[in-house]
């Protein structure tokens, strides 16, 4: 879990099957991928900056709750 803090990712943040990723409160800046691969991916409180790329539920769950996410995509591939 991150929470209260300014989170920059150009890398992979991926919620596993069974698993939970939650990043809460804070910044997200997403140069990479963020994803539900089979888990669930709970972004609360966030501004998020997806520098056009994606945020996908692939096969998991992605739970926005009182987000502004500003560019890129929001996709479900999968099963989910």
């Amino acid at each position: 879990m991150f929470a209260g803090t300014t989170v920059v990712s150009d890398g992979t943040l991926r919620a596993e099957s069974g698993g939970t990723l939650k990043i809460a409160g804070s910044y997200l800046t997403n140069w990479g991928v963020a994803e539900a691969a089979g888990g669930t991916l709970l972004l609360s409180g966030l501004r998020v900056t997806n520098a056009e790329r994606a945020i996908t539920a692939d096969g998991g769950v992605v739970q926005i709750s009182n987000c502004t996410i500003v560019g890129g995509t929001l996709a479900a591939t999968g099963n989910a």
